[in-house]
């Protein structure tokens, strides 16, 4: 039955993605899962719904779980690349998901849209930006008082430097720019960035 269910789920989030919540019908939903009608609806019984556990599934989950953890053990560097790698696997998981090369920027730009409209996933992203912030910024905080970086450099800022290095890097590669893995364009970033942080 689990099996059922995420069949159900990879195929609405395949046609969300790619054609808009609302260019996707019930009907069609039905017909790329290849179950009849009444094992469709046994698991969900309208489109909303079926969308918004998609969104949860996919994103929403993502968002909640993903972790800003800092290892005490390890200096900035290594900790911002560690949490580089792990947004780098979720981005490639979703690609997989898709089966697509490429996100594209209409399709991903249609499907936030969308999203942001389901006032618990826009709060949620809203709440997950803020967090992410005020992490990184800690982080940052942490490695002035080892002295791994200029204790004059602004920790926000710098936070927020760091997250559109993070999330600029995602969306390029989502839209197929690039070739070698995200995780390892991530390394040479971080250690470059970190090179100039250090000088």
């Amino acid at each position: 039955m689990a099996d059922t269910r995420d069949q159900i789920l990879t195929t609405a989030f395949k046609l969300f993605f790619e054609k808009g919540y609302k260019e996707v019908t019930m009907s069609e939903l039905v017909k790329e899962t290849g179950l009849s009608k009444g094992a469709f609806y046994h698991y969900f019984s309208s489109k909303e719904e079926l969308y918004n556990v998609t969104l949860e599934k996919y994103i929403g989950s993502y968002i909640q779980n993903f972790s800003l953890d800092y290892d005490e053990n390890l200096t900035l560097r290594e900790n911002l690349i560690q949490l580089f790698s792990r947004f780098a696997y979720i981005t490639t998981e979703l690609k997989e998901t898709l089966h697509k090369k490429e996100f594209g920027m209409a399709n991903y730009l249609l499907f936030l849209q969308e999203a942001m409209k389901k006032e618990e996933f826009k709060d949620k992203l809203v709440t997950y930006n803020i967090r992410f912030y005020e992490e990184i910024s800690r982080w940052i905080e942490i490695a002035k008082k080892r002295n791994e970086i200029d204790k004059d450099l602004d920790s926000v800022i710098l936070a927020k430097h760091l997250a559109s290095l993070m999330k600029g890097m995602t969306v390029l590669y989502s839209f197929g720019q690039g070739m070698e893995p995200l995780a390892d364009t991530f390394n040479e970033i971080i250690n470059q960035f970190f090179n100039y942080l250090e000088q």
